[in-house]
């Protein structure tokens, strides 16, 4: 996960092609310093597949982010919608109030 600050007090998160178990942990690690934002946003863009332990790590972030009255926004790829979709998950994430924007992967 690459962060860098955005302006108004928000952060920008890159994530990586493959998100394995093994990087989980990671990322909840680094997140925890993250919490207090105002707006966090968790690019897939480029994610193709992650483990079902990622979800775990987008449910807790998600929560903790709105918890802190924060604003919680996901961008995702074609193949992150049909994960998320695939096991129920999708309408908790992008709802019918938020419209995540969709990157057309190629």
């Amino acid at each position: 996960m690459n962060c860098m600050e955005e302006q108004h007090k928000g952060r920008f998160c890159k994530f990586p092609e493959h998100i394995s178990f093994e990087s989980v942990p990671d990322y909840f690690n680094s997140f925890i310093m993250q919490t207090e934002c105002e707006r966090i946003v968790f690019d897939l863009s480029k994610t193709k597949f992650f483990h079902l332990s990622f979800v775990g790590f987008l449910l807790h972030a998600k929560n903790s982010v709105e918890n802190n009255n924060g604003d919680f926004e996901l961008v995702l790829s074609n193949e992150s919608v049909e994960i998320l979709k695939m096991i129920g998950l999708y309408d908790h994430f992008c709802g019918k109030e938020y419209k995540p924007r969709i990157v057309i992967s190629a």
